[in-house]
């Protein structure tokens, strides 16, 4: 039976449907027995023994108990024992809150076994019905004549009002035992888990898995294949778990914890919906997490396999919320690891790859100012505020930036601005941004002495970034020989003088006034190895190899010279970085991984 749970013992009664099952009456011990068979509807999920009970019904599987004996002896009172069936009475058993406990308030229907012993007469027969359905006409167990000996039969008999079932004589006095070995339900006994266990073949093709579920409902909407609920709020709770024991041995493909599959071709069409709505607290529609330790593991993995002129993403994350923060995908790292084996990025909150095209992609509209299509952010780990900002794509209001940084921008390569070649399509114009020990400003012109004079008008934007005392000017005559000097030096003229009235060009230049006094020579860790076994950048230019071996970073062969790593201390703060973490703060909290019973 495609929708049996548990291992029903296959066992059966040694008699069933008349023949005697043992010689006397007070010898009727509780066996199992084979669950018995039922029709089916059209639709493969109706189960139809004696009345059609609710579809989507699984068997719940017990240890066999006996919940009526109405013969003295045998110690059942109650609604449960005695006093004997008189013939054409009806009386009433409520199953689920009888002798046999584990059973489920709310069940479909009853895995029963009837025996009747010490008869009054013959012929004489058994009826069992739902509770309220109204007496049955139709028999579960007859016979002939039985006196002292006793005759059984197992039925599925759907439960009632109540739970309960109603059971009546039809001929003569009889004493009646009822046993039970399971249950059908579509819910499930609170605590104890819902198991289907099998080995079914097959691949990512709908319908494969131990567990199927098909909605074929096209009209109304949030037509769910399945839906799973954790009313839990206890962290790591979740709706649905999906886990996969592959053991990784190799030959072993790809294994999936859940794999979700949409076939339908309308917006909004999803293989896995996961949804919060919970008005307070953190909480997560969908969580992913793995505990593997071999590379490229994922808690979400996702695939997009479209084929052109279809645009498919693997991952698509939206956000709706106008709080600021908010964010459609968010990936956190809270281990905090610098040191990597697989690159120099250490661990990462997200990470993007791509073989030939792009690892990460940021769009945003340009709306108004401060849009921004890809934003980095270095912040203070006790108190969460910025130390420095960068942005990709940024509509700063009038202007918009490729490359917009809040804090200092630094490489170890030059600073190249491309033009394109004017005449040669296949060449360009690389030009390198002027470097110097300070933030320099300048400004130039040209100009004519008038009477040996010649004042130079200072810019307002400038005046307004320069440091007054970093003033210095450069003055050039043109076409003849002249001696120049500056007379007077501000921020808002500067005067020069001359032997002879000439045109000259001038330089004038100065210091940043925000960051004056920078020293060029600094402690630094840009070039500080992020680990023992880490091993000289290939981006660098021979000319740095050289300077980073000379200095004692790097060995001649590129690993890391552990000499120097002890004096300064490097291989003190390696190994700190490589301690774990404490636990992350509450507005992050680490999601526990569900474990298999």
């Amino acid at each position: 039976m495609s929708h049996v749970r548990g291992k029903i013992l296959s066992a059966s009664l040694a008699a069933v449907l008349g023949i005697p099952l043992v010689a006397h009456s007070g010898d009727i011990p509780v066996r199992n027995w084979t669950v018995p068979a039922y029709q089916r509807t059209s639709s493969a999920t109706v189960l139809s023994p004696m009345t059609d009970i609710s579809p989507g019904v699984a068997f719940v599987a017990m240890v066999p108990c006996r919940v009526v004996d109405t013969r003295p002896s045998q110690g059942f009172s109650g609604a449960y024992g005695p006093p004997i069936m008189a013939a054409n009475a009806i009386r009433t058993f409520d199953i689920d809150s009888g002798p046999c406990t584990g059973i489920p308030a709310g069940v479909d229907a009853y895995s029963l076994n009837f025996a009747v012993t010490e008869t009054a007469g013959a012929p004489g027969d058994i009826r069992a019905f739902p509770t309220g359905a109204g007496v049955s006409v139709t028999s579960v167990l007859n016979w002939n004549f039985v006196g002292n000996g006793a005759i059984a039969n197992a039925i599925i008999v759907p439960a009632g009002t109540n739970g309960a079932i109603d059971v009546q004589v039809a001929g003569f006095d009889t004493h009646l035992v009822i046993d039970i070995n399971g249950y059908f339900t579509d819910s499930y006994n609170p605590g104890v888990p819902f198991r289907a266990v099998g080995n079914v073949p097959g691949g990512p093709s709908p319908g494969s898995g131990v567990v199927f579920a098909r909605n074929t409902n096209t009209v109304n909407t949030y037509s769910n294949g399945g839906a799973f609920f954790s009313e839990s709020c206890h962290t790591g709770s979740a709706g649905v778990v999906g886990e996969t024991l592959s053991s990784g041995a190799p030959g072993c493909g790809p294994v999936f914890g859940v794999w979700g599959i949409s076939e339908n071709d309308f917006d909004g069409s999803t293989g896995v919906y996961g949804l919060q709505s919970a008005p307070s607290g953190i909480v997560f529609g969908v969580v992913g997490a793995t505990n593997s330790s071999t590379n490229d593991s994922a808690g979400v993995w996702g695939y997009a396999g479209g084929l052109a002129p279809g645009r498919t993403y693997g991952v698509s994350g939206e956000s709706n919320s106008v709080v600021n923060g908010a964010a459609g995908v968010l990936g956190i790292d809270v281990n905090g690891m610098t040191v990597s084996a697989a690159g120099p990025g250490g661990t990462i909150g997200v990470r993007g790859d791509s073989r030939f095209g792009t690892g990460v992609l940021g769009l945003s509209e340009d709306h108004d100012a401060a849009q921004r299509a890809v934003s980095g952010q270095l912040v203070n780990f006790s108190n969460g505020e910025p130390i420095a900002t960068g942005h990709l794509g940024y509509d700063a209001g009038m202007d918009n930036y490729g490359v917009f940084a809040a804090g200092d921008y630094g490489g170890t390569g030059a600073k190249y601005f491309v033009e394109p070649h004017p005449q040669d399509a296949s060449k360009v114009i690389r030009y390198v941004a002027l470097e110097g020990p300070e933030a320099g400003t300048y400004f130039r012109g040209k100009g004519k002495f008038q009477n040996g004079v010649a004042t130079i008008d200072v810019p307002e934007d400038f005046r307004l970034v320069t440091d007054a005392d970093s003033l210095s000017v450069v003055a050039t005559p043109i076409g003849d020989m002249a001696v120049i000097a500056v007379s007077r030096v501000g921020l808002n003229r500067i005067v020069l003088r001359s032997s002879r009235n000439v045109e000259f060009f001038y330089l004038v230049n100065g210091v940043r006034e925000t960051h004056k006094g920078l020293e060029p020579i600094v402690e630094g860790w840009e070039y500080v190895p992020p680990s023992a076994d880490a091993k000289m950048p290939s981006y660098l230019t021979e000319g740095q190899k050289r300077m980073l071996i000379a200095n004692g970073t790097y060995d001649a062969d590129g690993t890391v010279n552990l000499e120097t790593a002890r004096r300064l201390g490097w291989d003190r703060i390696w190994e700190k970085r490589a301690r774990p973490r404490p636990e992350p703060a509450a507005e992050l909290p680490a999601v526990a991984l569900p474990t298999r019973n």
